[in-house]
């Protein structure tokens, strides 16, 4: 549903209570104390928002999270109810200052969602965004798509975290995006991420171990070697042709150091997580995402019909979970395209 009009936006201060953010990293629906039926509602009733929330934000807040109640897991802790009243309550103010109708319709709108997460909540780490993210969406869906499945508990890190993919614009907008990052070395780091994630699926800790060394090119492509880890062994994941240019030239830089940061021959994780979120906060308006990435990368191959042995050995993956999490991000077949695979089959 398109936004209505609005006023020119004044810029809300994300803030649950005075002095500090709500925090994503307590936000795995299972903490806090479990409630009753009663108690539930009365810890909605209590919420009240901060000092210049307006009292039909605070209202319309509670009634949203009253009606979404169903999908918190079983018995709703105090802390599912918190955190969801905080992160409605922050999307429904900012709506309010915009000018927008306090109606879930409006507020919770998918478009609407991700312009709030991509532009007022630059200021969280990724992990943050996708946390906002991922609540407002299952709120969303028990509001307006009549989905009852919760996202929780689930761990917003790992092989079963589903974030929804890129759609081709998005990722063409992604693709564009990263050319015109500045200074250069920031936007050769980001070219090779992308290069690595759009086009070959690697997670947060495959990155920071392949190095240029771990590439390399025969008549069949491009391939990346992801050294073994104590729990994982060794495995080679082959790059999709858009992005093997990219990939050669930065092994070329990078020679015996990292892909992604071609001076170093160590990276931890937060230190990439910080070079994306400095990335992102750069430049406004796209907001980059490993795991969007992956799952766009998974999707595209499940939509090719690259045979799931092939695509769970180069994605890491040991079981079909986190692909079957993905099915319902993929487009609907023609009934008629559908009867012929099924006759015919793939050869």
């Amino acid at each position: 549903m398109p936004d209505s009009p609005r006023r020119p936006a004044a810029r809300v201060r994300l803030r649950g209570v005075p002095g500090r953010a709500p925090s994503p990293h307590r936000d795995d629906g299972v903490k806090g104390t479990p409630l009753s039926p009663e108690q539930a509602q009365d810890r909605i009733d209590s919420y009240r928002g901060s000092k210049s929330t307006s009292r039909a934000v605070v209202e319309f807040t509670k009634q949203v999270v009253r009606d979404a109640l169903h999908v918190a897991p079983q018995p709703p802790t105090t802390a599912w109810i918190s955190y969801s009243t905080t992160v409605v309550g922050l999307i429904a103010k900012v709506s309010e200052t915009q000018g927008m109708a306090l109606v879930a319709e409006v507020v919770l709108d998918r478009a609407r969602i991700d312009r709030f997460v991509a532009h007022e909540c630059k200021h969280l780490s990724e992990h943050g965004r996708s946390a906002y993210r991922s609540r407002l969406d299952v709120v969303a869906g028990a509001l307006l798509h009549g989905q009852n499945e919760t996202a929780w508990p689930r761990a917003l890190y790992g092989n079963n975290d589903t974030t929804e993919p890129w759609c081709q614009t998005e990722a063409a907008e992604v693709v564009l995006w990263v050319t015109g990052l500045r200074p250069r070395t920031r936007q050769d780091r980001m070219t090779v991420l992308l290069a690595l994630t759009l086009g070959a699926g690697l997670r947060r800790r495959d990155l920071v171990t392949v190095t240029g060394d771990h590439v390399a090119s025969d008549a069949h492509g491009v391939h990346v070697t992801v050294p073994a880890s104590p729990s994982e062994p060794e495995r080679t994941v082959t790059v999709a042709a858009a992005f093997e240019p990219e990939v050669l030239a930065a092994a070329a830089r990078a020679g015996s150091n990292l892909l992604i940061a071609p001076d170093k021959t160590s990276l931890s994780v937060d230190a990439l997580t910080h070079t994306i979120d400095t990335a992102n906060a750069s430049a406004p308006g796209v907001t980059y995402s490993i795991r969007r990435a992956r799952n766009t990368w998974l999707c595209r191959h499940l939509l090719a019909g690259t045979p799931l042995p092939v695509l769970m050995r180069h994605a890491g993956l040991t079981t079909t979970a986190h692909l079957q999490d993905l099915l319902p991000f993929l487009p609907p077949v023609d009934p008629t395209v559908g009867q012929a695979w099924m006759r015919d089959g793939r050869q």
